[in-house]
């Protein structure tokens, strides 16, 4: 008799967040193994906003905050790194808070959407939805992101474009003055960029670092910062 077929699947969650206070809602649906821990969820919340990791963070839940621990970082009743999510022993459809940056205090809420069987092929933390990008970790909260959301309307960035173009297209003959007002638009143009993609996410792109780092590759760290 051949010996049993290895099994092609194993428990895990499919988790939702989104963020409260900012409109309109942006969101990721992610897919974690039972045994994938807190830490594991912290880094793949980080890799798919594509923030840094460089503030401190927790988890709110049951009642206790959980985290990674830093340097000079906030006391935690447990580490990130000792709490499965099969530990939690988590209801479906239940609920928790992820906090970051404690300055501009980013609140993130968390809910098991259901628990349910994995493709034991395939790599986790993975990233099966999303919308819209995620607000810059530093950009000043919830409140300010929405204000510059408005600001930075396609009217106002079509406005910027048109009279940096009209300023380039007759660059020959500008004064010193006009040169270093171009010279501050082509600036300006760079910060902009963000705004022009605001209503995507770029999946792919988050999967491969959630990749890297389930396979223990420190090329998942790449981070671009948005300029202001």
């Amino acid at each position: 008799m051949s010996a049993p077929a290895q099994a092609q699947t194993m428990p895990g969650y499919q988790l939702r967040f989104w963020f409260i206070g900012v409109q309109p809602i942006v969101w990721r649906r992610l897919l974690l193994r039972a045994d994938n821990t807190l830490a594991d969820l912290h880094y793949a919340i980080q890799i798919t906003c594509d923030w840094s990791d460089y503030f401190l963070h927790q988890f709110n839940i049951h009642a206790k905050t959980i985290g990674v621990p830093r340097i000079h970082g906030p006391y935690y009743s447990q580490s990130a790194a000792k709490v499965t999510l099969a530990d939690l022993k988590l209801r479906e459809k239940e609920r928790f808070v992820y906090e970051y940056n404690f300055f501009d205090n980013w609140q993130l809420e968390i809910r098991l959407e259901k628990k349910c069987d994995l493709d034991a092929r395939r790599y986790y933390p993975l990233c099966i939805a999303g919308k819209r990008s995620a607000p810059p970790e530093s950009c000043g909260g919830p409140d300010h992101f929405n204000q510059l959301r408005d600001h930075f309307s396609p009217f106002y960035i079509m406005d910027q474009v048109l009279t940096w173009y009209q300023l380039y297209e007759k660059r020959e003959q500008l004064s010193e003055d006009e040169l270093y007002e171009l010279e501050d638009r082509c600036f300006e143009l760079s910060e902009l960029r963000y705004w022009t993609q605001v209503e995507r996410f770029d999946r792919r792109s988050a999967n491969r670092r959630l990749k890297q780092y389930a396979n223990g590759y420190d090329s998942w760290l790449g981070f671009e910062e948005v300029g202001w």
